[in-house]
């Protein structure tokens, strides 16, 4: 399975994730993580989140917000690619806000 995105792994349980501005939106699923993951915005533009049963949110460089572990949700395509800092597992529901809650 090809993955529509890119990782530089950091430690055991952080991240830099990015999203390349050439993808189909058709590549951005509906998926669950296994983890519990505290999401910061990197840089990006027009790029939406969703939970499932919640309306879009727009993600602005220096949001974070948290997605609980087995919770549906999905990227929206924006203009140009994304970048993400994500940390993952216990301590990561201690962020800022939660986007689209």
């Amino acid at each position: 399975m090809v993955r529509p995105f890119n990782d530089e792994i950091l430690t055991k349980s952080e991240f830099i994730r990015e999203f390349s501005g050439s993808l189909n939106e058709s590549e951005l699923t509906w998926h669950r993580d296994e983890r519990d993951r505290t999401v910061t915005v990197i840089e990006g533009r027009g790029w939406k989140f969703q939970f499932e049963n919640s309306l879009p949110v727009e993600l602005n460089p220096g949001d974070k917000f948290h997605i609980p572990k087995d919770s549906w949700h999905r990227l929206i395509l924006g203009k140009g690619g994304l970048m993400l800092f994500i940390s993952e597992g216990s301590g990561s529901e201690n962020s800022d806000k939660i986007v689209g809650r």
